[in-house]
């Protein structure tokens, strides 16, 4: 992890945070497939949070059902993310908890790099962890479409890194999402 400015994607705000998907300076990673790799005991939906034009937060609709020991890749465009907007990995867990990536990323579809996150735990007591950075060589998996408004309230209840197992998200993040 380095420590870089960033601007948080919830309120817009410049923070001295930790975000593995940031490049150098202010601009955060610009990535064009996200890849899930579920190694929970439980099912989860890959999903995607982003900041819309008005400011408000729109969860898209997302994969099928992502079993234990599967791995998709998605492209964020497939299911509704716009081009340049910022955009947060949001892991569906079914009849559990939900968790929200702490990094953020912008969504370019013309860029050959992707990033990699993976799901572990139980149902109730489980994370979202990202794996990384990796290279595009193909066009990868598509799917979903539709979008719906998810509150503040919500979206900072699911933030990965605001997890009360003690993963101390002021140590990774310090953007207003995770304060």
């Amino acid at each position: 992890m380095s420590s870089n400015r960033n601007s948080c994607c919830c309120c817009g705000s410049e923070s001295q945070g930790q975000n593995q998907g940031q490049g150098a300076g202010t601009e955060l990673a610009k990535v064009r497939l996200v890849r899930l790799n579920n190694r929970g005991a439980f099912v989860v939906r890959l999903q995607f949070v982003y900041v819309d034009s008005q400011g408000r937060k729109i969860r898209t609709r997302g994969t099928g059902d992502i079993r234990l020991g599967e791995t998709v890749t998605v492209n964020p465009g497939d299911f509704g993310v716009p081009e340049g907007a910022t955009f947060h990995v949001y892991a569906s867990v079914v009849a559990g908890r939900d968790k929200i990536s702490c990094e953020s990323f912008v969504y370019n579809p013309s860029i050959d790099l992707g990033i990699e996150y993976r799901t572990t735990g139980t149902t109730l007591f489980n994370s979202l962890t990202l794996d990384g950075l990796f290279p595009i060589f193909w066009g990868g998996d598509s799917g979903g479409a539709g979008e719906d408004v998810i509150d503040d309230e919500e979206f900072h209840s699911l933030l990965a890194c605001n997890e009360d197992q003690g993963s101390g998200c002021e140590s990774r993040c310090s953007c207003c999402c995770c304060k």
